[in-house]
């Protein structure tokens, strides 16, 4: 389904089809649908979770983290809901990326979300359970929120879609009820203040608005009590504005606040700053991220000879791996381009990391591709794949090739249980670790193995340079027991659920820690070691008994050396290594070269560093002193019992089949919508009602605008059913509009301005299948009517009277294929491209029929030269043949620069039914932003210029582009040309142009026409 739709693809062609039928053609991304799997409801006393029929486990543990949580924070905030709250639980990012709840596409980045009109609480199990923790906790103080702020969870009706809670306060409350204040947030902060880039509250974005939000919350939590956080929710429901709310609650407006806050964060940063060392100083930098202008440089593998280093990088925009060189830092090659092609839709750069082959000529990698978790290999020396096996798993990360070349030890995810996995690329050589216990076939002629059975999590595991061991981190708390009992009717409840950890795992999730544990392959032997306080994490071997780990025990991430006994048992010796004001992580060892690399963050973004020679750097004493326990805890909530009114009591625990109910989704119905009466009109009404199921995987949409009568209304009506792969879509429409132009809705142009109506009523049927993210073939059948009455003045020129009707029908199946890879920037696409091939024919009906045959071709290209630079371009051909055909017009900001939209009437080759047109652009940044001092401080920004060169002309049957003038010179002939310069800014959420083009013939050109025009760049 498609990234851009308001419904459905099939409602949002609906809604076009009255203005103009042949052009209801269009880009975006899907959402591919393979998760077709059964889901089931699990009823708590305060939640129903939908949940795959597979993941019952999974749905038991988020019950139990759920309702303690709910309990938490009815304390907190003094409230309760009136019903249970929708709680859609996915068992991988993968499946949750899948979701019908929220049209956009959702990225890697996007852990859950919280949908205000229904109050639906969506989130999926990545890997880690002490990450889901977290997220639900997270998203549950947004379900309190929402109902305390915009009304009742009981009335869709009290939710305003317009009034908007600050991103600080509604992600910073979230974040400081979930987790408290924790090294997270101290690192971001630390490294803001310190850095020079802490922003005001009112202009933050980014991630940064959780961080600087949680900052926030705390200082008035400190500063204020803990009581002022319902309050000002309360406090919202009322005022509608934090300003009102930030004078009532704490006497302050937004400036004043900003100024408190500023000096509370660097109150926080500047006394440690100075204690600590800067990655430079102890490491060789191998990358600058405020050099490139990039972000985040991380997740290092050393090649097993230490000169070169794949890693994970945002440096052309978009996340891909890269290969480097170790001694210089030298960008060698791209090995895999991510998020722009099906093959890499995903590289998991934020979980995951590359892995080299022993014989360093490959690298290993995990990627989503098709929807699918895949191991891919390429080779080092030319980025040529070189396997692909697909991975029967919901999540994989983190791969690890032994050093024999045989096994691939990864992370795996299935149904939300976490386990090791070993790939086996020589499955017939015999061999099999006694850890296994689950063996099953993979492609390419490999096959997968299981290590470890049980609901904790592994992450990051390394093989030991002899190859029998792996290391890894390991969180044991999830682990839950329960029992269901079985009806005589085969109802399954729920009787019992507890965890084996108690109060551990329900906590936030930098609360729990991770032992690291060395699991001896073949002789299925594990040691657990467990540091004196946090984690250890992400080891990297040096030797059979030497590792480099990522420790978290003193306030911050930081490298230390675990030196182990003989026995290879315990950790004889601990020595820390690192002691930067941000993080030092993801360590990765070549014995080749004695080398260590690894990924540090300052200054807003993170870099690679490089250690030469291991041997005695690993006996360093770090300068300065550790941050020490940085973490605090909100204060306890308030002594508060729940209330013993649960409804529906007799179906607490019961899992249940989920079935498809349909429910209001916001609708200006709801609130009246436009509702309107006189004796001279009649009724009026304008109102758009959409409707959904829990899943969004059913739609139904109903646009009624009545104006007195029904012959002078518009409505319509539609039905989508997006559950499976293909999407599909039936509707019907009536409506009815007046005109004073040229250009009819079937595409007819008509000799000059004409005042008409037209009446356009019909139905349509679709189908979309997507072959990728990128791809898709769409097919539409629309029966189409359109009753066209002409209007002409009276003699005395002052009324309008009905000069004739005239009815044309369309029966239209519509073919189109689209590929679309294009990244947003600012003002439009900066990087991709777009392909659209649409076939139209229509169908003979009887009288009135038209006759016509329309093909379009819509091709884009958008490079990125230099860092906020685009050059984009634009090939735009179209031909409609047969009796009727429909005729396109060139002209306007949207087309041809330079010439008016009406030019046609006075300049040949601009309207015709067939046309050919190109745009080139190359797009810049001009300016950051724009401040004025009068009559108070206010601005914009930022600004964008363009260079442009237009080029089209539209034509019937005789056409030349070039040829020569009387006097002998070349240049454009039939063709139309222009160039020009652009501004863009935006004001608000409006994208504005403005364009001043001048048209050119190559031999002489004409004056400057300047055109405004709202909207994005193509």
């Amino acid at each position: 389904m498609m990234t851009s739709r308001c419904v459905a693809a099939a409602l949002a062609a609906l809604f076009v089809l009255a203005a103009a039928p042949a052009d209801a053609y269009y880009f975006g991304r899907n959402k591919v649908q393979t998760a077709n799997v059964a889901r089931r409801v699990l009823v708590t006393p305060h939640f129903e979770i939908t949940h795959a029929a597979d993941a019952e486990e999974l749905a038991v543990r988020a019950a139990i983290v759920a309702e303690r949580t709910y309990a938490e924070y009815a304390a907190r905030f003094g409230h309760e809901l009136e019903r249970r709250i929708p709680f859609i639980l996915y068992s991988s990012h993968t499946d949750f990326a899948q979701t019908n709840v929220a049209d956009d596409l959702l990225g890697e980045g996007t852990g859950g979300f919280t949908e205000p009109v229904r109050n639906r609480m969506v989130l999926p199990y990545e890997e880690s359970h002490a990450d889901f923790v977290h997220v639900l906790r997270h998203e549950l103080v947004h379900v309190f929120m929402f109902d305390m702020v915009f009304g009742s969870s009981r009335s869709t009706a009290s939710r305003s879609p317009f009034f908007r809670i600050p991103l600080w306060f509604a992600e910073g409350l979230a974040e400081w009820y979930s987790s408290g204040w924790d090294p997270g947030a101290e690192m971001y902060l630390r490294d803001a203040a310190t850095s020079g880039y802490l922003w005001p509250l009112d202009r933050v974005g980014g991630f940064l608005v959780y961080k600087e939000g949680q900052a926030a919350l705390r200082m008035i939590s400190e500063r204020y009590g803990e009581e002022k956080i319902p309050e000002m929710c309360r406090l919202l429901n009322r005022s509608r504005g934090m300003d009102r709310v930030l004078d009532a609650a704490l006497g302050l407006d937004i400036e004043a606040l900003d100024r408190l806050f500023a000096r509370y964060v660097r109150g926080l940063a500047w006394p440690s700053y100075g204690s600590f060392e800067e990655p430079e100083d102890i490491a060789r930098r191998l990358t600058d991220h405020r050099e490139d202008e990039d972000g985040a440089n991380f997740r290092p593998a050393l090649s097993p000879d230490g000169t070169q280093i794949a890693y994970f990088s945002d440096r052309d925009g978009l996340m891909s791996l890269y290969l480097m060189s170790a001694i210089d830092g030298q960008v060698l090659r791209r090995l895999a381009r991510g998020q722009r092609a099906s093959r890499f839709e995903s590289l998991h750069p934020y979980r995951s990391r590359p892995a080299f082959s022993p014989d360093g000529r490959e690298v290993a990698f995990v990627a989503r591709s098709g929807n699918a978790e895949t191991l891919h290999t390429v080779e080092v020396a030319t980025g040529a794949s070189t396997r692909d096996v697909r991975l029967d798993l919901d999540g994989a990360s983190s791969p690890a090739w032994s050093p024999d070349g045989r096994w691939i030890a990864l992370v795996g995810t299935v149904a939300g249980r976490t386990d090791l996995y070993l790939l086996d690329l020589a499955p017939d050589a015999g061999d099999v670790p006694a850890a296994a216990s689950a063996r099953a076939p993979a492609a390419g002629g490999t096959a997968l193995l299981r290590m470890t059975d049980d609901a904790g999590d592994e992450s990051g595991p390394a093989w030991s340079p002899d190859g029998s061991r792996l290391a890894f981190a390991h969180n044991p708390v999830a682990e839950v027991r329960y029992q269901f009992t079985v009806g005589a009717d085969g109802e399954r409840r729920l009787d019992w659920a507890r965890f084996d950890d108690g109060d551990a795992a329900v906590q936030p999730g930098h609360r729990q820690t991770s032992r690291l544990v060395l699991l001896d392959v073949f002789a299925d032997r594990r040691v657990e070691l467990a540091a004196p306080a946090g984690s250890w994490r992400e080891p990297a071997w040096i030797t059979d008994s030497e590792l480099c780990v990522v420790a978290d025990g003193d306030g911050a991430e930081n490298l230390a050396r675990l030196q182990l006994d003989a026995a290879g048992e315990t950790a004889a010796e601990v020595r820390r290594l690192t002691n930067v004001p941000g993080a030092a992580a993801h360590p990765s060892y070549a014995s080749g070269a004695d080398r260590l690399a690894f990924a540090a963050f300052r200054e807003g973004g993170w870099d690679l560093y490089a250690v030469d020679g291991w041997a005695a750097w690993s006996l360093r004493e770090p300068a300065g002193t550790p941050a020490g326990d940085v973490a605090v805890a909100t204060p306890a909530p308030p002594d508060y019992e729940l209330s013993s009114e649960v409804s529906d009591v007799a179906n607490i625990g019961v899992i249940k089949d989920y079935r498809p109910r349909f429910s209001i989704d916001m609708s200006d119905a709801l609130g009246g919508g436009a509702v309107s009466f006189s004796p001279q009109a009649g009724l009026g009404m304008a109102n758009v009602i959409n409707l959904s199921d829990l899943l969004g995987d059913h739609r139904l949409s109903f646009l009624v605008n009545v104006y007195g009568s029904l012959s002078d209304s518009d409505l319509a009506a539609s039905y989508a059913y997006l559950k499976r792969r293909v999407d599909v879509g039936v509707g019907l429409f009536h409506f009815k509009n007046y005109y004073n132009t040229a250009v009819t809705s079937v595409g007819e142009l008509l000799p000059d301005d004409t005042f008409f109506s037209e009446r356009n009523y019909g139905l349509y049927a679709s189908a979309s299948y997507p072959f990728s993210t990128f791809r898709r073939l769409s097919l539409e059948l629309q029966a189409f009517a359109s009753q066209r009455t002409v209007y002409s003045l009276d003699p005395s020129g002052t009324l309008l009277i009905a000069d004739g009707t005239r009815t044309d029908t369309l029966l239209q199946p519509t073919l189109t294929f689209v590929h679309d890879s294009a990244y947003y920037g600012w003002y439009g696409p900066v990087t991709g491209s777009r392909l659209l091939l649409q076939f139209t024919p229509s169908l003979a009906v009887g009288g009135g029929s038209l006759d016509r045959r329309t093909a379009l071709l819509d091709l884009r290209r958008y490079w990125l030269p230099a860092r906020g630079n685009t050059l984009a371009l634009r090939v735009l051909a179209a031909a409609s043949t047969g009796d009727d055909p429909r005729a396109f017009v060139l002209g306007g900001p949207f087309t041809l620069r330079g010439y008016d939209f009406y030019d046609y009437r006075t300049t040949s080759h601009l309207a015709g039914p067939k046309i050919a047109m190109a745009n080139l652009e190359y797009r810049l940044p001009l300016l950051d932003a724009v401040y004025f001092g009068w009559p108070a401080r206010w601005g914009f920004g930022p600004v964008g210029a363009t260079l442009f060169l237009d080029l089209g002309a539209a034509w019937d049957d005789v056409f030349s582009p070039f040829g020569d003038d009387a006097a002998g010179r070349w240049g454009l002939r039939d063709l139309r040309g222009s160039y020009g310069i652009g501004l863009r800014t935006r004001l608000g959420f409006l994208p504005l142009k403005f364009d001043w083009g001048r048209r050119t013939d190559l031999r002489s050109t004409g004056g400057t026409e300047f055109q405004f025009s709202i909207g994005p760049e193509f």
